[in-house]
Order: structure tokens, then sequence, then C-alpha cells
């Protein structure tokens, strides 16, 4: 299935980029000879999008001339929606409730990025969700609106960066929002619209939020292709960078990715034989190790973490700890250079008798190293190709994991 409406909030002042361009409104603002509204509609023609919807307050007059000048290059329908005042991303989508279709996406006008729409739009209907959140490793926790997905895609919480315990919460978490969601239109009918005077109208600050509180389905699509947003001009001047070098289209799903799997324990951090990590206090990193593996990952598209975390079956720890150690481990990493995009874990352990183990996490599994399900699952959801990627790990379990499926393989001793 497919969605075929998108829906582009481009009301703001963008008061940040001021010291690029004090009169230009930001979406209109020239990125390598291209307006960032351009390099948005080029994005999506490509994809089977039919009515592309622009929804303008500040500077209306001005976005719906350039609009009109350039509607006629582009596959589909290219209308705007005025607002009677500023009702920021998320209140003109009320507004447009009787005329939108069963699913639609809403795209944030400021947003450079590349990114395989068929593959997001499958996960979106094959989880029956009400909201999909597309998401990625935040580089700015501190400022930046992010989910808990604790038990796999489906959103448990969330953290938002107007909170006032902001700082706490980023060491909580560690996928930021990208700013592109899906959203069914029943939605709508479950959430009242901002009021007039909100403070917070924002796609993910007030209807995501809202939609959460009601405990609507929400799930987290987490990619690793290209998305920017263009909200200081210092990341303004690194999209330019990156248009440049090519590197938006090289991230798309639509192209294959060369990615570097990483071991957790005994590969970044010590973790003897027989010990598990059941605690973010447990952690002891190796650091030159990971200052290493830091240099290595810049010939790679991303970097996933494939880890056994048997101490979930047995009881020794709770998915929501899990979350923290890894929010703990990623934000280390990310100090030293490392990136680290995607984690895959595996919950199971098939051997019963520990005191509070959970039954249904005792089993054999595929996923459980050394037996490879792990690396198929993110070869089919990120379009991985083996012979461009790499395993470094510590143990003869990944050595067979990543070998029985023609994965190389680098011993992480090697780096000592």
């Amino acid at each position: 299935m497919l969605i075929d409406t998108v829906i582009i909030p481009v009301g703001g002042k963008g008061t940040r980029m001021a010291s690029v361009s004090p009169t230009c409104p930001k979406p209109l603002l020239q990125v390598q000879g291209k307006t960032i509204i351009c390099h948005t509609l080029d994005s999506l023609k490509d994809f089977c999008f039919k009515q592309v919807i622009f929804t303008l307050s500040h500077e209306s007059a001005v976005f719906a001339d350039y609009l009109d000048s350039i509607k006629s290059s582009y596959p589909f329908n290219i209308t705007t929606f005025v607002e009677p005042y500023p009702l920021g991303e998320a209140g003109a989508l009320w507004q447009l409730r009787d005329s939108l279709p069963a699913n639609f996406l809403v795209i944030n006008g400021d947003l450079i990025f590349s990114v395989d729409f068929n593959r997001l739009f499958a996960f979106h209907f094959r989880n029956n969700a009400d909201i999909t959140v597309v998401t990625h490793t935040s580089t700015h926790p501190e400022d930046s609106d992010l989910v808990s997905t604790s038990f796999g895609d489906i959103v448990s919480d969330l953290y938002l960066k107007s909170s006032p315990n902001h700082e706490f919460n980023s060491k909580l978490a560690y996928l930021g929002n990208a700013g592109i969601v899906c959203i069914r239109s029943s939605t709508l009918d479950s959430i009242n619209p901002p009021p007039k005077d909100s403070a917070t109208t924002s796609i993910f600050q007030y209807l995501v939020h809202a939609s959460f509180k009601s405990s609507l389905h929400i799930f987290s699509y987490n990619t690793t292709e290209y998305i920017k947003d263009m909200g200081t001009p210092a990341r303004f001047r690194q999209v330019g960078e990156d248009l440049v070098n090519g590197l938006p289209s090289r991230l798309s799903y639509e192209n294959q990715q060369s990615a570097l799997f990483l071991d957790r324990d005994g590969t970044l951090n010590h973790c003897e034989k027989g010990n598990y990590i059941v605690s973010s206090d447990d952690l002891v990193f190796f650091e030159d190790r990971i200052k290493s593996i830091a240099k290595l990952s810049t010939q790679y598209n991303l970097v996933c973490l494939v880890t056994n975390q048997p101490q979930l079956a047995m009881g020794f720890l709770s998915f929501k700890n899990l979350e923290h150690i890894h929010a703990c481990l990623v934000s280390y990493a990310l100090r030293l250079g490392l990136k680290i995009d995607v984690i895959s874990f595996c919950p199971h352990h098939p051997h019963s008798g520990f005191s509070g183990e959970i039954p249904y996490l005792k089993t054999n599994c595929f996923c459980r190293k050394p037996l490879p399900g792990q690396f198929l699952e993110q070869i089919f959801l990120r379009n991985i190709d083996l012979k461009s990627s790499l395993m470094i790990g510590d143990s003869h379990s990944d050595y067979v994991a990543s070998t029985s499926i023609n994965l190389p393989y680098l011993d992480v001793t090697t780096l000592d």
C-alpha cells in the first residue's frame, strides 16, 4: 500500500536563520543553487505521490507566488492552504481533515532528505500504525525531541525538548524525531486541535504527544537515510557540503548500503564471561577500541550494533533499563566520534531455571548469535550489501554468525 498525499508546513518565521538571510523565508533559501522547497519536491517526484499541500502562514503571498511559478515542473498536484491565523505545524491538519485520504505524510518544510518512502509506507501499514514517526540517532539529543522504543519499534515513551527535565531525559533515549511523520487520518478525530493560543503546535510536541497520551498506536521508523533539518546556520552549511559530496542519494535505501556491524559486550565494553551488564553503572568502555572503530566507521554508510542480551529472559534486566544502557553507550561513543545508528538485540535464552525468568523469552530462536537472524533482519530492512560490509566482534559466536552468511569478520583484538 502507498500514501499519495504529502503535507508540508512552511509557515514559520525561521528566526534562527536570520544570520544566513534576514529577509528570505527559510524554505526559500537556496542550497547549491536550488531552494529547499525544490530539493523537497525533487526528492518526492520518483514516488507515487499525487498531491502535495503546502500550509502557509508567515509570508503566505510570497510562498504562494513562488509555488505557482514552479508547480508545472512536477508530476503531482501542488496546492496551498493559507491559515486564517498562525496554526503552527499541526493546526492546519484539522482544517484539511475532510479532504485528506485515509493516510497521509507530513514533512517539515526545512528538511533536506533522501528517503525510500516505499519502505517507510510498508512499515507503517505492516504495523497498522496510527502514527509512524521517522527517527534516527540524534547527534544533539539535548535539543531534540526523543522517542523511547524499549520493546522494538513501538514507541513506549516520549521525551520533549521543551521539558524542563530534558537534560536528564536526553540520557534515557537516543532516537530523535527526524521531522517526517505518517498519520492515519482518523487519528485527527481522536485528538482535539490545538487551541488558538497554544504555545505548542508542532506535529511531534502536539499531535504525536497527544496521541501517545491517548494510547494510540505510535511506531518509530528508525532509518539511517539522509534527513537533515536546516534549523541553524551550521547545519545549513553542512547540508550544502553533503549535497556537493552526493551523500543524500548515497544513503538512500533505494541504493545498497555498506554496514559496519558491531558486537557489544567484550567488544565495546568490558564484560567477563558469565557476567552480565544490568545497569549503565556496569559499563566500562574500551576507549581506545571505540576510537579505532570510529575511524574505521567512516568507510561505511551505517553502524549497527548486534548483541545477545539473555539477561532479559533471565529476569535480570528490564527492557527499559536496557534502553538506558544503550543510550549511555550511544552518547559515550558519539563523544569519541563513533555514531551508532542502529541497535539490534536478542532478548531470548534457551535454558530455564532462573529465578524471575520470563517464560515467553525462554526459547531457541533465530536471532541469538551464533545464528544470523539479527544480521538478516537488518540486511532486509536497510538494503545492506554483505560484500561491502564488515562485522567486528570478540567471540567465536560472532565469527560463526557473520561468516555463515559470508559477511567479512574482524576480531576486535586486532585493533588493540
